[in-house]
């Protein structure tokens, strides 16, 4: 399915406010305390993801409300007009305060984000105003598509799973100039989602540090300006509620930004990729360290901690003991014809990652042999 023309059917009818969807929200589905998220999640996914399936379709129903339909500039992706990222009009030409983007709430924080379309080859301009007249310092970009700019690049760094360039911003007519740091995650695959959430996790940290306070909203992207981006959000203001609340409202956040933009969060995969994510962050923390800070960090791992009878070092080795891959993650690894191949029968490659071989004609498993390919820096 193409991304931005979902289709669903609806039977509500009644006009609702922002207000009205976010309190319907608490009221039925309470924020859920950190220390019972993996239950939660759990609970969510029994039974073949029917809990999560029916909290998703939920949270989806309010984009196609008639109250709205008189919003859509377009039949699917559309940026309502409540919420919509207003440019300065050019003088006669019409329709020039106009782009597809939405500002979006973060934790405690109005306006904190700004969700548009990747930009099309003649909204290029519209796309840059949007980030001068917002003063964004950095935009986050969840595809792999890449279109040239023309905007003057200053500084690419290429990493595993994302790059971060920085862009010189100059405004005609005038000497200002500003420098705008966009951050591209390279590994969401084409179809679905990240199979774990560490790398996107490392992501959203990188952005986070590196965005100024007193910066405008962060502008996040990916085709539509929907699904992906809207994972983004949702992970980033739920580890912010975290950390002063110890508290995650996924649901209540996502049916928030569905009032502001329809189709956040725009599959199932996602919304269950969003629990996975603020799981592994509570479960693991932020074990990224600076240079130079390590040798503090290991003499702080080597002491017992309060109320604990092992060292730190242990205490995080444990919670890396503790995820569990399902045996569905190794399909090849199990077939009858491999299983002799394995060396130790729980140490197998996953699927998604392991190197296949060139298959002998004739000879079931020939392309079967216990490696995997593994990320570096």
């Amino acid at each position: 399915m193409r991304e931005g023309t979902i289709e669903t059917d609806s039977g509500l009818s009644s006009p609702l406010s922002e207000a009205d969807f976010y309190y319907e929200s608490m009221m039925n589905h309470p924020p859920i305390p950190i220390a019972e998220l993996a239950e939660h999640t759990d609970l969510l996914k029994a039974n073949d993801n029917l809990k999560l399936s029916q909290e998703y379709e939920f949270t989806w129903e309010h984009s196609n409300l008639e109250v709205n339909k008189p919003k859509n500039r377009y039949a699917n992706v559309i940026a309502y007009d409540h919420s919509r990222v207003i440019l300065a009009p050019i003088e006669g030409i019409t329709g020039s305060d106009y782009i597809n983007a939405n500002y979006i709430d973060g934790y405690r924080k109005q306006n904190a984000y700004i969700a548009t379309q990747g930009p099309l080859p003649e909204t290029f301009g519209d796309f840059w105003r949007m980030v001068w007249e917002q003063r964004a310092a950095t935009v986050v970009m969840m595809t792999r598509l890449e279109e040239k700019s023309r905007v003057t690049l200053l500084d690419t760094i290429e990493l595993a799973t994302f790059c971060v360039r920085t862009f010189s911003l100059h405004k005609n007519g005038s000497g200002d100039k500003r420098e705008v740091r966009q951050f591209q995650f390279t590994a969401w695959p084409d179809h679905g989602v990240p199979e774990y959430p560490t790398p996107f996790l490392a992501f959203l940290r990188r952005v986070k540090t590196c965005n100024p306070p007193d910066a405008g909203p962060i502008i996040a992207h990916c085709s539509a300006g929907v699904g992906r981006t809207g994972c983004f959000i949702v992970i980033d203001a739920m580890l912010e509620r975290i950390k002063h609340e110890k508290t995650v409202d996924i649901y209540g956040h996502v049916t928030l930004m569905r009032s502001q933009r329809n189709y956040m969060v725009q599959t199932e995969d996602q919304y269950s990729f969003n629990h996975d994510s603020l799981l592994e962050a509570v479960a693991c923390g932020d074990t990224e360290v600076a240079a130079r800070s390590l040798f503090s960090y290991i003499q702080k791992l080597a002491q017992v901690e309060t109320g604990e009878h092992v060292t730190g070092m242990e205490l995080e080795f444990k919670r890396l003991a503790n995820s569990k891959a399902h045996t569905s993650r190794f399909i090849s690894a199990n077939l009858p014809c491999n299983k002799f191949k394995n060396r130790l029968v729980n140490i197998m490659p996953y699927e998604t990652t392991r190197v296949c071989l060139q298959p002998i004609r004739g000879l079931e498993g020939s392309d079967y042999v216990n490696a995997s390919f593994i990320d570096g820096y």
